[in-house]
């Protein structure tokens, strides 16, 4: 239930968000981060500015990260 919803609600928002790269990427990044829940942990882990990458790799590939989608899969497998 909530950890599929939760995984389609996150990738919906990255296909909007990142998948058409802005001028001023640098608010979208901010914006998605704090839709997903994970703006202090991206601060906490990279301590650099806003990187469309590191933000990809914290919400998608970060098992770690409770709210991730490798986590939410994780979750769904168990």
């Amino acid at each position: 239930g909530r950890r599929l919803e939760r995984s389609l609600h996150l990738m919906t928002l990255l296909k909007g968000a990142v998948a058409y790269p802005r001028k001023a990427e640098g608010p979208v990044l901010e914006a998605v981060l704090e839709v997903a829940d994970s703006g202090m942990t991206y601060r906490r882990r990279y301590m650099s500015s806003l990187r469309a990458e590191a933000v990809l790799d914290l919400l998608v590939f970060d098992e770690t990260n409770p709210r991730s989608l490798a986590a939410q899969l994780a979750g769904l497998e168990d």
